[in-house]
């Protein structure tokens, strides 16, 4: 008989490249399904599984709980995700063997070690490069110790998630590093290579519009290039009206033809349609600003980029340095500095030959370490013999 995964994801939005080696998992005899929330956009289609799909709490609760007996989350105001809960998790994975949640702070990867005592196995994705990054207080402290002491296996997608797992005190036979897993049969470069030498260089910014990521440094940086640039920033997010309105106030007091050298496309595009610009850009742009509580985990559109050949101007914070050597696949560079970023684009514009060695490293890089087919491979393995949950 097949073992029953459940892929467990409370977020509204669901990072689709995360879920693929998963999804791989069906060649070695498991079936596997997401159990998500009613919110999320991602379509059975997008996740390349079936999904179970869960109402969130009441907009007008303050207090939820998982099911008798079970988790008193608490106020709104003291849990960060209280929205990712899922209500009827209990019932609705009764059939499930093995439930994959992500990171130790969501309240769904609670609700999954609280699934252990009616025998099911958890193995925790966990992102989190930064430790005891948690408000120690109840009942968060609570939940954080629940999820460390009870998690069956730990997958870290990152060096940082393992360094962070085992300064919180996981024993190393409970951790297995491997890396997210890239379908680099569809992120592939241009079948006929562009000569890519007419015109001023093509960047692009694939990513949420949030300060965190940086696109303000871009912005900045791209009044101080000597080179022609010209950038494509795709993405939407909370902070879009303010980064159209730096432009425009950068346009008006500083360059006017900043207007026409950096383009918004803020609608859903198709995964071919990304695919198409990724191919047509000569260099990405990774500006990622670290806090005391975030630092970039692992840039999942850096790796497809990179997987099309596109080398990456990057920050040098978190994961990105374990994907990118400096000068190999791409450049990396303090961030939060325009001036540095600035050099870094007239550097890259100004060595043709450079950038084309960068393409061909940053696609040699992924087919690498990390290829879908791999890394799926690699997932059936650790779920056969780290778990003992194989299929009969």
């Amino acid at each position: 008989m097949p073992v029953k995964v459940g892929v467990v994801r409370g977020a509204e939005n669901i990072n689709v490249t995360e879920l693929g080696m998963y999804a791989r998992l069906r060649q070695y005899g498991y079936s596997v399904e997401l159990v998500c929330s009613t919110r999320t956009w991602v379509t059975e289609a997008d996740a390349g599984m079936p999904a179970r799909r869960l109402p969130p709490p009441p907009v007008s609760g303050r207090v939820a709980k998982t099911f008798a007996g079970g988790f008193l989350i608490g106020q709104v105001s003291s849990y960060r995700y209280l929205h990712q809960f899922l209500r009827g998790f209990h019932k609705a994975v009764a059939d499930l063997d093995v439930l994959s949640p992500v990171d130790l702070g969501h309240p769904t990867s609670y609700q999954s070690i609280l699934e252990r005592r009616y025998g099911k196995k958890v193995l925790l994705y966990c992102a989190d490069n930064i430790p005891y990054n948690w408000p120690h207080d109840r009942p968060l402290r609570d939940h954080y110790e629940a999820v460390l002491d009870g998690a069956d296996h730990f997958l870290a997608l990152s060096d940082g998630a393992q360094r962070t797992l085992l300064a919180q005190g996981v024993r190393a036979e409970r951790i297995s590093r491997l890396n997210v897993g890239v379908d680099v049969a569809f992120w592939s470069p241009a079948a006929v290579p562009s000569e890519r030498t007419d015109g001023p260089l093509r960047l692009l910014f694939v990513g949420r519009l949030h300060w965190q990521k940086g696109l303000q440094t871009v912005l900045e940086a791209m009044e101080l290039t000597r080179s022609p640039a010209e950038l494509t920033v795709l993405g939407r997010g909370p902070e879009e009206a303010r980064f159209r309105w730096l432009l425009e106030q950068r346009a008006r007091r500083g360059n006017p033809q900043l207007r026409e050298r950096v383009h918004f496309v803020t609608e859903r595009v198709s995964a071919e349609a990304l695919r198409r610009l990724r191919q047509e850009s000569h260099v990405q742009l990774v500006p990622s600003i670290p806090t005391p509580s975030w630092r970039e985990q692992m840039n999942f559109a850096m790796l497809e980029g990179l997987a099309c050949g596109v080398p990456a101007i990057a920050s040098e914070t978190g994961g990105i340095p374990e994907a990118i050597t400096d000068g190999r696949e791409g450049l990396l560079v303090p961030p939060d500095q325009p001036l540095a970023w600035a050099n870094a684009i007239d550097r890259i514009a100004a060595d043709e030959v450079g950038r084309r060695r960068m393409s061909a490293a940053a696609r040699a890089r992924i087919v690498s370490d990390y290829d879908l087919e791999k890394q799926g491979a690699a997932l059936a393995e650790i779920l056969r013999v780290k778990m003992g949950a194989a299929p009969s």
